[in-house]
């Protein structure tokens, strides 16, 4: 059995959203879509996020077909933002619309009778949540980790190669990211692995990347990922 911990992360969500959700006819594919954008939205205490195709198949283990066909409906019905459009190399940007008043999915026939049974519970609720000391140490103790994250190179092939050649020029890991900066890099890599058709060109970058490191450059592969297209032109196009 897990041992599942509130002081290994937790996500934050409104009683009313949680109550709101349960009001409306959502399908499970539209479901587990919210519960993802809530959980990399309000899960880091950020309104929006950047979410591909590739990533929500990861995180639902949905086809793409279905994410495409959920994320619309949910768009059009006004429960998601499209605070950035997707095309290209570009992933759509979503933020979770919390007006639920605008949301066009259908009710369930008893939604009115739910909300007057649970609104009066609310804000005691959740008032005694905000002011309990344990929730914020909590929260504090969360939002420190978030800070000190290793990349996470299981299961990444240009990770683990960028990782390696890292170690190989200075004798040690890569240095720990905040999960934002995490997220960036993985939307980065997810915009390389659609220009190579094989991880062998990538280390061939990575290792003209070190051969030819400036002085002073402590090799963070932030730095690498702007610099990728100009060496993908000089490696690999010969340009």
């Amino acid at each position: 059995m897990a041992n599942v911990q509130l002081e290994k992360g937790f996500t934050r969500i409104a009683n009313e959203l949680l109550e709101a959700t349960q009001n409306y006819k959502f399908t499970l594919n539209q479901y587990k879509i919210i519960q993802a954008v809530w959980r990399y939205t309000y899960g880091y205490d950020r309104k929006e996020h950047i979410f591909s195709l590739s990533f929500l198949e990861k995180t639902t283990n949905l086809t793409r077909t279905r994410i495409s066909e959920s994320l619309k409906g949910l768009i059009e019905k006004k429960v998601l933002l499209e605070i950035q459009k997707g095309g290209g190399r570009r992933s759509k940007v979503l933020s979770f619309n919390k007006n639920y008043d605008d949301w066009e999915i259908e009710k369930y026939a008893n939604s009115s009778l739910q909300n007057d049974t649970t609104r009066g519970q609310r804000n005691d609720t959740t008032r005694g949540l905000q002011d309990d000391t344990k929730y914020k140490e909590l929260k504090r103790k969360s939002l420190k980790k978030k800070n000190n994250l290793d990349l996470r190179i299981q299961g990444n092939v240009f990770l683990n190669i960028y990782n390696q050649h890292f170690f190989n020029k200075f004798g040690k890991q890569h240095m720990k990211v905040t999960e934002i900066k995490h997220d960036l890099i993985l939307n980065e890599l997810e915009s390389i692995d659609e220009i190579l058709t094989d991880s062998e060109k990538f280390e061939d970058i990575v290792f003209y990347h070190f051969a030819n490191l400036p002085k002073g450059n402590d090799g963070n592969i932030l730095a690498f990922l702007p610099a990728f297209k100009r060496y993908f032109k000089e490696i690999i196009l010969g340009g």
